[in-house]
């Protein structure tokens, strides 16, 4: 272990303590519960349903954990955080649980809003139009939407005032639709509207949610102009970058300096963790189940179709890993040595786990230098950090298993971008200009690009915060790619994403939900144990070549 090494050991530790500090000021939770027990949720809103009158004794149903993003930023944008936090646990609809119900054989489907601190705040019954009911009049329609609202939603009416009633005759039945207000704050503005549709009198849909006034949305709207151009730009630049890896892939390929079995084996990777992806991804595969087909039959047809659309990532990664590999091999520096060895089943070998043990300590260190460039950017700019789960945070809770998610998520994107941006383009620049600092900025700087407008990244504001503080982290992976190797990185920024979207599991307090975050935390680290289990005892093998 050389000097440098050793210091390493010590700035990850630091480093790590820093950083799970950091997590929870980056990644604020909602005072809300985010872990409910999916399975007492189905419960508890097929006994809902069937207090308003619904037959779904026989419905199967699936849960996800939504956010109504348009309406946190508003309320971020506009309030203070304590007063975002009480409306959020006072139930209304921002953070929630969708319960959806449907069953083999029946057009119709039906939905409940679960608040996970007050209950149902919404439900909703899809009806066929040539679906028969009764022909009421207004009136009639109005008080059973009342008395459904105060039965099932526990709102008092009277405290809102009546906006629109609407009533469409059909030959097979009357549709009423109505909606109450109430002023919520003046200035600044923020209104409750209350929402129910009466089809055949049977009250089909009730809900109530804060509304985003016009100007607001407008307002947010043009705020995101310069973020999309910093965004349109990192892409297209990437575009570039994918256009040079695919010409050095063609070129390289007619010279016989391609390789293809590691980069097959680990484009094979890519493809099987996103078929498992996608086969966790069960409430998303529910909501798209078409009841009058077979279950099986739409959730085949689903997955095929997603699978049929990315089959040009496939090639493109192919091509990226092919093309690093094979200026790696020109520019004599084997950074893809260890890379190939785990790629062919060697995950004892020394250099395997040395580069385990470095990217976990790399991945700390990477997430506290993200840490301390977004806490400088709030500072300097009097910035905001917003809350969270979103987007990835969401599919993460929402799997079948978010523990086997986690992994199976992020192991291809810690693949694709850190052999894409380190091992190409890395290699690819420092052999072209021979200036390494190119090669690590460069990267960099369109990594930090692509990234401007991901929501489930701090800083909300400013609004090129996101952009530099993932620049920042690219530069931290940049130097570790020239300074050790490929796999280094890959388990680095690996590490770094499951210490970062586990965090609202590990947060939630619970032993069930903790423990098997934190072994997920140290997949990284396997290749580790298979060292100290099995690697001492057997000779080092010559280096393998990608």
């Amino acid at each position: 272990m050389t000097t440098l090494d050793r210091l390493l050991v010590v700035a990850a530790l630091l480093a790590g303590l820093f950083f799970v500090y950091a997590i929870p000021q980056l990644w604020p939770l909602p005072d809300v519960d985010l872990n409910l027990d999916r399975s007492v949720l189905q419960e508890d809103a097929r006994a809902f349903l069937v207090e308003q009158g619904f037959d779904v004794s026989e419905a199967e149903a699936a849960v996800k954990l939504r956010v109504e993003r348009r309406l946190l930023d508003h309320l971020e944008e506009t309030f203070p955080r304590d007063e975002v936090q009480a409306y959020l646990r006072d139930g209304h609809r921002v953070y929630y649980f969708d319960v959806l119900f449907k069953q083999a054989g029946q057009t119709a489907t039906w939905r409940v809003d679960w608040h996970p601190e007050v209950g149902p705040i919404a439900w909703r019954k899809a009806v066929p139009d040539d679906a028969k009911g009764d022909k009421i009049d207004q009136e009639e329609a109005r008080r059973r939407a009342v008395e459904a609202v105060e039965r099932g939603l526990g709102l008092d009416l009277d405290d809102f005032k009546p906006v629109t009633a609407s009533t469409t005759n059909k030959s097979n039945r009357n549709d009423h639709q109505f909606t109450w207000r109430r002023r919520v704050t003046k200035k600044p503005r923020l209104d409750q509207r209350v929402s129910v549709s009466v089809r055949g009198g049977e009250v089909t849909y009730a809900s109530h949610t804060l509304e985003v006034p016009a100007r607001a949305r407008r307002a947010a709207k043009s705020a995101q102009a310069p973020r999309k151009l910093l965004e349109a730009v990192g892409f297209f630049l990437l575009a570039v970058g994918a256009v040079i890896a695919f010409l050095v892939f063609l070129t390289r390929l007619q010279s016989g300096g391609v390789k293809l079995g590691p980069a097959l084996r680990w484009t094979a990777v890519v493809l099987v963790c996103l078929v498992a992806t996608t086969a966790l991804r069960q409430a998303w595969l529910f909501g798209l189940w078409e009841p009058l087909w077979p279950r099986w039959v739409s959730n085949l047809v689903e997955g095929l179709q997603f699978h049929v659309h990315k089959a040009w990532v496939f090639l493109v990664i192919l091509a990226v890993i092919a093309a690093g590999g094979a200026i790696d091999r020109e520019t004599g520096n084997s950074r893809g040595a260890s890379l190939w060895r785990l790629s062919a089943g060697e995950l004892a070998h020394p250099s395997v786990a040395a580069a385990a043990a470095r990217g976990f300590g790399v991945g700390l260190v990477a997430g506290a230098v993200f840490a301390l460039v977004v806490f400088l950017e709030v500072w300097l700019t009097d910035g905001r950090i917003d809350l969270q789960p979103r987007f990835y945070f969401l599919t993460v809770l929402n799997a079948a298993s978010p523990a086997w998610m986690s992994l199976i998520i992020f192991l291809p994107i810690a693949l694709g971008e850190e052999l894409g941006y380190r091992l190409f383009l890395g290699t690819w620049l420092e052999s072209r200009t021979g200036r390494r600092w190119v090669a690590i900025l460069v990267p960099a700087l369109i990594y930090g690009l692509v990234h401007t407008d991901f929501s489930f990244l701090p800083p909300e504001h400013p609004w090129w915060g996101r952009a530099v503080a993932m620049t920042a982290i690219g530069i931290a992976w940049g130097w570790a790619f020239f300074r050790y190797d490929a796999l280094t990185v890959v388990l680095s920024h690996w590490t770094a994403d499951l210490l970062i979207y586990n965090w609202p599991r590990l947060a939630s307090g619970r032993w069930e939900t903790v423990v098997p975050s934190i072994l997920v935390v140290l997949v990284p680290l396997l290749p580790v144990a298979a060292w100290l289990i099995w690697g001492r005892r057997s000779v080092a093998r010559p280096v393998a070549s990608g």
